[in-house]
């Protein structure tokens, strides 16, 4: 049973949110201050955090931080019911699973939860010695491919990036991510995955910092402001979680070379 860590300084909100998963078969802890949290980490093991933000002593994000620390492959998703421009990005910073903005209801908690729990790490396959380092290279740009799609994903889902920004955000990112699919594992490899890892550290610093962007025009080809809107509007509303926007290129490429693939139940989910 995944054990489920609550922190929130409102006790009514705090003791709502513990009732809901503990109904739903979740060893849940729940603490009201940063302090408490930490005290209790030290007597449980813990699958997953939910963090309020504002609080007083410690916020939200500076006590998940600690919690991360020497806890590998723990999950957080960060709640708050008030708009930031800071908040966001130290939520990316912390690979956050979701960003919930209050109010939301009991059914979006719980499918935020699982889903939480679903997303894989980082961790990989081991290789012969002969293959370490090229394939080294092409596991930290996966790393950092996830990170950056993550990092986009809660960007919208805060509230963030608007969809004028995240379009133009999603330009860089879709250009990216053709070069991730038509990556050849070759004698180049250990390069292409270097060059392509920065791309994406670069796409995740327009996702914290939208305003470090040039206003260059939109390249040709790419996709529609009203098919953005729908993939838009399906991340906001958590339609679609992180592991589905990461084949969304790939979705909107099939339908381009192969006519007729739109009837996909996968892209129908995720484009319409």
């Amino acid at each position: 049973m995944p054990s489920v860590l609550i922190i929130d300084d409102d006790v009514d909100m705090l003791n709502s949110l513990a009732d809901v998963l503990i109904q739903a078969g979740y060893d849940v802890a729940s603490a009201s201050s940063g302090l408490e949290a930490l005290a209790l980490a030290e007597t449980r093991p813990l699958d997953l955090v939910i963090s309020d933000v504002r609080m007083a002593g410690m916020d939200g994000i500076e006590c998940i931080e600690k919690l991360c620390e020497g806890r590998a492959g723990l999950k957080n998703i960060v709640i708050t019911g008030y708009a930031s421009v800071e908040v966001p990005g130290r939520a990316m910073d912390l690979d956050s699973c979701d960003y919930l903005c209050k109010p939301f209801t009991a059914e979006q908690l719980l499918l935020s939860v699982t889903r939480a729990l679903a997303q894989q790490g980082d961790e990989g396959a081991v290789y012969p010695p002969e293959m370490r380092e090229a394939m080294s290279s092409l596991m930290h740009m996966e790393a950092t491919r996830r990170r950056t799609l993550q990092g986009f994903y809660l960007g919208v889902r805060s509230a963030h990036l608007g969809a004028s920004t995240a379009l133009q955000i999603w330009d860089h990112l879709e250009t990216v991510e053709n070069m991730h699919h038509d990556l050849e594992r070759d004698l180049q490899l250990r390069m292409a995955a270097l060059d392509l890892q920065d791309s994406y550290l670069t796409v995740l610093e327009y996702c914290k910092s939208p305003s470090i962007m040039n206003g260059a025009a939109r390249k040709v080809g790419g996709v529609s402001r009203i098919a953005f809107q729908r993939l838009f509007n399906n991340i906001r509303t958590g339609k679609i979680n992180p592991d589905q926007l990461k084949i969304a290129v790939s979705l909107r490429r099939a339908q381009k070379e192969q006519p007729g693939s739109e009837d996909c139940g996968l892209f129908r989910l995720v484009w319409t």
